[in-house]
């Protein structure tokens, strides 16, 4: 752990490699490569809702991979962004109680897609780009979350046990239960 200005220690995750602008640029020319293993990962997961259909999600992606890039290329604004979408805690499952939320599979899937096909070419960087796809996948989440019509409806925690996970574990954790 390193102590920050005010003294208080901060994982050492939260200091990797600023992503470069080469490689903002070799990670913008991997969309295909991107976007390809992103639907073929989407498609094998279950559908839980209509709006968890692959076919819908897929139209996200620009959207969501020009977010990342943006952030990526703001590498001058880095702890003002950090300080605006702080680094997640966990799994993504840790921030919908109900486990119904189409973007879990979304982003989950989002980051196995990156990993993939970008992994071995970022090296450290890789890094950097997952923690703030990360940080837009919790932001997402907790934004439809907030207007979910399981939200506090008795057995919504009961609900998220018994939800499919993308990995194939059951997950029982309240949103909160990481910021504890």
């Amino acid at each position: 752990m390193a102590a920050n200005p005010c003294g208080a220690a901060e994982p050492q995750f939260w200091h990797h490699a600023v992503v470069t602008p080469t490689s903002v640029q070799l990670l913008a020319g991997l969309c295909p490569a991107i976007k390809k293993e992103w639907a073929d990962l989407l498609h094998g997961e279950p559908t839980i809702t209509p709006l968890g259909r692959p076919d819908t999600l897929v139209y996200l992606m620009d959207a969501t991979l020009a977010q990342l890039f943006a952030g990526l290329e703001a590498k001058a604004n880095h702890q003002q962004w950090l300080k605006r979408c702080p680094p997640v805690v966990g799994p993504v499952h840790n921030y919908c109680a109900c486990g119904l939320n189409p973007l879990l599979k979304y982003f989950t899937t989002g980051e196995l897609a990156l990993r993939a096909a970008a992994g071995g070419r970022l090296g450290a960087e890789i890094e950097e780009a997952l923690e703030r796809f990360r940080a837009l996948a919790q932001r997402e989440i907790e934004t439809l979350c907030s207007v979910c019509q399981h939200k506090g409806v008795p057995g919504c925690c009961e609900m998220a046990a018994k939800a499919p996970h993308p990995t194939g574990h059951h997950h029982n954790h309240h949103p909160n239960s990481a910021r504890r």
